[in-house]
This record gives structure tokens, sequence and C-alpha cells, in this order.
């Protein structure tokens, strides 16, 4: 009776921890979605700040013709050719998914985030190159009037779930990422009814 009263104990003891044990797992899973949910947050926002930066330094380029081209427009092959005149951080510029001249081998990732600059304007009839040659001497990297550029998470859902856009007109809209890398600019009526505004 006593070495069965004593089994009996012990299954209780086992029971005690396993309980303890998925009881502590619980608090653990809770804690990790929550802080993974805070930190995904923290990178959606940086990459509004970064998309914002780069249309600010867009007009910096275009006012003050930092190319030297003799020509007032905007500088649309990538991203990272922004950096080269000390308008964005290198930082920004490694993380360029279509850099024209990479600054690294392979892109990296800034805060979770990719970035590109756009290649066409589909708000216009019939869709317009954003990539032109504005001075007839630096081939199809500029344009007189737009740009746009992109920021999408490097991972779905675990690095961020929104795509942010931004163009000449400074007005960011963001909608979530379902794998589309946004090359374009959406016509007005893709903008009402799949992208909401920006902060």
């Amino acid at each position: 009776m006593a070495r069965l009263l004593g089994s009996g104990s012990r299954w209780r003891t086992i029971f005690t921890c396993l309980f303890l044990l998925a009881f502590l797992g619980m608090i653990v899973a809770a804690a990790w979605s929550t802080w993974r949910y805070h930190n995904i947050a923290d990178d959606e926002s940086h990459a509004s700040t970064i998309i914002r930066s780069l249309a600010t330094a867009e007009m910096e380029y275009r006012m003050k013709d930092l190319d030297g081209n003799k020509v007032h427009d905007f500088w649309t092959a990538d991203v990272a050719g922004l950096h080269g005149l000390g308008l964005i951080p290198r930082e920004v510029a490694e993380a360029d998914a279509r850099p024209l001249n990479p600054l690294v081998a392979k892109p990296v990732p800034y805060r979770g985030y990719y970035f590109i600059a756009m290649g066409a304007d589909e708000s216009e009839t019939p869709i317009e190159n954003l990539r032109q040659d504005t001075d007839k001497k630096s081939g199809h990297v500029h344009h007189l009037t737009k740009f746009g550029f992109t920021a999408y998470p490097t991972e779905y859902g675990v690095t961020g779930r929104i795509t942010v856009i931004v163009n000449q007109n400074n007005t960011m809209f963001r909608r979530h990422h379902f794998g589309n890398l946004m090359d374009y600019w959406p016509s007005d009526e893709g903008l009402r009814h799949d992208w909401g505004l920006g902060d």
C-alpha cells in the first residue's frame, strides 16, 4: 500500500511539474508574441520614416541640381545613388534591392525592409516611364517631375506587414504586403481600393 501511495505522489509531482512547464511555456509564448508585435511595428515605423526621407532627399537633389547636369530633375535610377551625394545613410543604400551600382554583394535589409525606386507611373495614360534621359548624357536615370519609392518587408509577417510607397507629392500610402513588388505608382483607382494614407 505504501508503495502505491508513493507511486501516486510521484505522479502528482510529475503532473505538477508538467503543468508548471506548460504554464511557463504559455507565458514565454505570450511575451514573445508581444515583443514580436512591437518589434514589427517599430520596423514598420522606421520604414515609413526612411521612405519619407527619400522623398526629402529627392527634393534637395532636384532643387540644388546636386549632380550638376544643369537640369532640375529627380534621380529615378535607384535608391543607392542618393547615398553618393550624401543624401541618405549608407545602411539605407545597402538595403536597395535593385541598385544601379551595388555597394554590397547582396542587399542588406534595413530594419527588416528593402527599398526600391519605382520604374513607372500607372496613374498616367499611357503608363509613364519614370526613368528618362533628361539631359541627353546620363542615360535613363532621371525624370523632370516625378519619382516613386517602395519599402517592403524582407519576410511578410516576420519583419513587417505593410508595404509603403511615396512619390513627388510627398504623399505616403501603405497597404498590407502580399508578396507583390510595387515597381510602379498605382493608378488612382488602385490607390482608392488597395491603399491607405500613411503617417
